[in-house]
């Protein structure tokens, strides 16, 4: 298990992430849940929604369990929600006995005072699409077992306190997908099935890395999930696959920390 405040979950290829975060980021002032992108350098925080997970009517805080294929989110005896990540910028997460909350994250103001805009409409798939200016992404969301819905202000021009509701019994299930302009549905991948490949992806990049004394297996294991999670499709002007130095604070590419990384 590792800290979600120090290492965000995340994997190869894959420019989304979860990590807690604190005030900066939540209105609250509490570390809270995020889902992330570490796409180009945006003029807003990284963070794209708050994730609350919701038992008997209330936010809860969950237990956090992290593994490199899927992170648990458990409250109660048996309620819990699990994550796994898809492609570039696709996520998918499931739960039982309880349901989940995202509220998209406005960000602050723009520097001539204007707010960050937050678009929420139905998509013509039967879901919802949030676009996010700051972000210059628009995120998709599809529920494949259960409902999602979305609750916003809308005040003509804006959308305000977005929220969507994940929720279904005995489960359910939302495919989360980010685009740029207009969304393309392509195969669904059983949510088992992303979980294994991101696990066997895992296992192969570790074989990959220097053998160790058993007293120092642990350490050489999180520093091949580091590697492995910090390592980004080609985007943009990175026409190779590239290794972020981080996915919290120096989180983009110079060629002089990637010889680092190279050693």
């Amino acid at each position: 298990m590792f800290d979600l405040a120090a290492v965000p979950f995340s994997r190869a290829g894959s420019w989304l992430s979860i990590a807690v975060r604190g005030s900066s980021s939540n209105s609250s002032g509490a570390p809270a849940l995020f889902l992330r992108t570490n796409r180009g350098r945006p003029i807003m925080t990284r963070e794209l929604f708050q994730l609350e997970v919701i038992a008997d009517g209330h936010a809860v805080r969950p237990s956090i369990q992290g593994s490199p294929s899927q992170l648990t989110l458990t409250c109660g005896s048996a309620g819990r929600v699990e994550i796994v990540l898809e492609g570039e910028e696709g996520c998918r997460i499931r739960g039982f006995d309880c349901s989940l909350r995202l509220r998209a994250v406005e960000g602050a103001p723009y520097p001539n005072g204007i707010r960050s805009p937050v678009v929420a409409y139905a998509s013509t798939a039967g879901g919802w699409v949030i676009n996010l200016r700051r972000a210059l992404r628009r995120y998709a969301f599809h529920a494949l077992a259960g409902t999602v819905e979305a609750l916003q202000d809308w005040d003509g021009e804006y959308s305000r306190g977005v929220v969507l509701s994940c929720s279904g019994t005995p489960g359910w299930e939302v495919r989360i997908d980010g685009f740029q302009s207009t969304w393309m549905p392509g195969a669904t991948t059983p949510f088992d099935s992303l979980k294994d490949e991101a696990r066997s992806d895992f296992d192969r990049f570790l074989q990959r890395l220097p053998a160790v004394s058993r007293e120092m297996e642990a350490v050489r294991r999180d520093a091949g999930y580091l590697l492995w999670s910090c390592l980004k499709s080609p985007l943009g002007l990175l026409r190779r696959p590239a290794i972020l130095m981080s996915l919290n604070w120096m989180d983009a590419v110079w060629s002089w920390d990637n010889l680092f990384n190279a050693l």
